[in-house]
């Protein structure tokens, strides 16, 4: 997934990683109206059922995520989807920071 830094946001010569909340991550027939959906292609890992919600691992090339997703989704190891994330809230961190990531754009 493509993303332009903010205006004011320098190029930077260090190792940024992004990361999304679970719950962000939604199944393509579950979006809600009003969101900055950004597809993403994704093929699921394993899946794990816990009652209200299922929590998918997910594979984007060599980047690994987690969905949060409702049981009606029916995913199985193996598929392939283009699951959707809440563009607002990804967040690009600085990987390379001394004692902890430090964050270097936010929603």
């Amino acid at each position: 997934m493509e993303r332009k830094p903010p205006e004011n946001e320098t190029k930077r010569d260090s190792c940024e990683t992004d990361s999304i909340r679970p719950e962000d991550i939604i199944h393509p027939q579950y979006v809600a109206a009003g969101i900055n959906a950004e597809k993403v292609e994704a093929t699921v890992d394993v899946t794990e059922l816990m009652g209200n919600e299922i929590f998918v691992y997910l594979m984007s090339g060599e980047t690994s995520y987690i969905a949060r997703i409702d049981p009606r989704g029916h995913l199985h190891t193996g598929d392939k989807i283009d699951m959707v994330f809440n563009a607002d809230n990804i967040h690009l961190f600085d990987a390379e920071a001394e004692n902890q990531p430090s964050l270097l754009t936010a929603a």
